[in-house]
């Protein structure tokens, strides 16, 4: 993680509900709570930074989506 407290967030995998989770630099599990696919990764960057809008820290990759987090951390999107 760098030293602004921006996390870089990684797409980890899709949980049984069709929703994006990530698994960011700090080791922890966010996910969003619209639904994305498989093929999120081929999205145009706007469209997955708008889906990222919903994201919610969770407590493990196929956990429930807990409280909404992104006004409350920087995230950024690896590349």
């Amino acid at each position: 993680m760098s030293n602004n407290n921006l996390i870089t967030l990684h797409p980890y995998t899709l949980d049984g509900w069709g929703r994006v989770v990530f698994k960011g630099d700090n080791g922890k599990f966010y996910k969003t709570v619209e639904l994305g696919d498989e093929t999120f990764l081929n999205w145009p960057r706007k469209k997955q930074l708008e889906l990222m809008q919903s994201l919610h820290t969770t407590s493990r990759s196929g956990g429930e989506p807990d409280y909404p987090c992104w006004d409350d951390q920087k995230f950024t999107l690896a590349e």
